[in-house]
């Protein structure tokens, strides 16, 4: 407010029932030489979708806690095939330390898969259920075959 700069901020506040709340604060001060000579704004009331959105952040880093932990080669992907969880172990196997994953696309980081993969893909995100107890690949950089459940 010293400066005049508007502002648009999430803030949990005590309303009058003693009830902490979330609210979205939105104003602008009016400057006259320099001074604040008068406030505008709004308080929005965003407890319910607010309290929601910590409850997703919250259990996803739950999820992506135990996923990184876990003893095997273990990668969750999104709707959209990009990464949202990995394994310590799955980042090691792969041979991936020091790259950035989460958020990254699967065909990105493997950039040479079979039409036929992708389209196993594509089913699978429309809900076919697919499994195979053998596959095997090479990985970009490798000579040897590497071998995998599905």
């Amino acid at each position: 407010m010293q400066d005049g700069t508007p502002w648009n901020l999430d803030l949990q506040i005590i309303n009058s029932d003693g009830k902490e709340v979330w609210v979205r604060a939105i104003g602008k001060a009016e400057m006259k030489e320099g001074k604040c000579i008068r406030l505008y704004g709004t308080f929005q009331d965003i407890d319910e979708r607010k309290k929601a959105q910590i409850e997703i952040s919250e259990s996803r880093a739950v999820l992506a806690a135990f996923v990184e932990h876990a003893p095997a080669a273990v990668a969750m992907l999104d709707k959209d095939m990009r990464y949202i969880a990995v394994s310590n172990c799955w980042i090691e196997d792969y041979k991936l330390s020091g790259r950035k994953i989460i958020g990254t696309s699967y065909y990105e980081i493997f950039p040479n898969l079979s039409a036929e993969s992708k389209a196993r893909h594509q089913r699978i995100l429309k809900g076919a259920v697919e499994h195979n107890e053998e596959d095997s690949f090479v990985l970009g950089g490798e000579d040897k075959q590497r071998y995998v459940a599905w």
